[in-house]
């Protein structure tokens, strides 16, 4: 999968084309329809906007393999770029180690973690290690750790507090 081989997500409906600057489902729409006049464009236009305007650089983003092994990775910003491989709109993706087994669940492409259902989020979370999120806080609290007076110390705080990147903490803390 091209995907997962060259690192990054996107999607094939628009190549060629540049859709960076479409804010609206309007302009996602107009552009569509010039590039694919015999097409309705329907959910397609939905799915794209989305991919450009509610993913966000720091989101989990879901795949499916050929052999229904679910990856999962964190996306960066949205780029255009023509070169010898599919989806000219694309999103760089540091895949993680490993896959998720979710029994027998379909996903839908482009999906981030944060736009599933409850119950597959959690299940997505629980099996990558990322307890934190399955309660929705933003970063897990570090038992017993302190910074100035607080108690409830956050990598984002412990990040802070040692000068350290915090794309670099949170992926240590994952690897623990």
């Amino acid at each position: 999968m091209d995907f997962l081989e060259h690192n990054y997500v996107g999607f094939h409906h628009m190549e060629g084309v540049d859709m960076s600057g479409c804010t609206t489902k309007e302009e996602v729409r107009e552009k569509y329809s010039e590039r694919n006049p015999n097409e309705k464009a329907g959910n397609r236009v939905f799915q794209i906007w989305v991919f450009i305007n509610q993913i966000n650089k720091g989101d989990y983003i879901l795949t499916e393999d050929a052999q229904g092994r679910i990856h999962y990775g964190v996306v960066g910003e949205l780029e255009y770029v023509e070169d010898d491989r599919p989806c000219s709109n694309r999103r760089p993706v540091f895949w993680r180690r490993g896959t998720v087994e979710l029994r027998k669940r379909k996903l839908q492409p482009h999906k981030t973690v944060f736009e599933l259902s409850e119950e597959l989020k959690s299940a997505v979370f629980k099996k990558i290690g990322r307890l934190d999120l399955v309660d929705g806080h933003a970063h897990p609290k570090i038992a017993g750790a302190s910074v100035g007076d607080s108690t409830d110390l956050t990598l984002d705080s412990l990040a802070s507090e040692l000068l350290l990147d915090l794309d670099f903490l949170e992926e240590i803390w994952t690897l623990l």
